[in-house]
């Protein structure tokens, strides 16, 4: 989802789990190359590149009719992902910022903190 810019409408609670940048990128990678919608033929330098650059193109990226902005943010990953941790840190008591190694590494201490936040 694009985050929000205003904040949460009242009583909206939103959990943000993000991962490792190079983890995220090398998944990335192979999807666009097994997905037909993207089939992705260049090489992993050149894909990596595309991705720190924010324009590789991601499975998601395009569908459901999204115009060219809202496709572009998506595939910016950065940007993607600093505008959430900023309204993670600007609206703590409405959004939950995780990341998936946390979660990994301390499963129920994420799990408490996760059920904690949803109330």
């Amino acid at each position: 989802l694009p985050c929000p810019s205003p904040p949460p409408p009242p009583g909206v609670r939103v959990l943000v789990c993000v991962r490792d940048p190079r983890d995220v990128a090398v998944s990335l990678y192979f999807h666009s190359r097994a997905i037909k919608a993207v089939s992705y033929a260049s090489g992993w330098h050149a894909w990596l590149e595309d991705f720190l650059n924010g324009t590789a193109p991601v499975p998601s990226a395009g569908a459901g009719g999204q115009n060219e902005q809202a496709r572009r943010a998506e595939a910016d990953w950065f940007d993607h992902t600093v505008g959430w941790w900023r309204a993670a840190v600007a609206f703590p008591e409405q959004i939950l910022w995780l990341t998936y190694e946390e979660l990994r590494a301390d499963t129920p201490t994420a799990i408490l903190r996760v059920a904690s936040f949803l109330g």
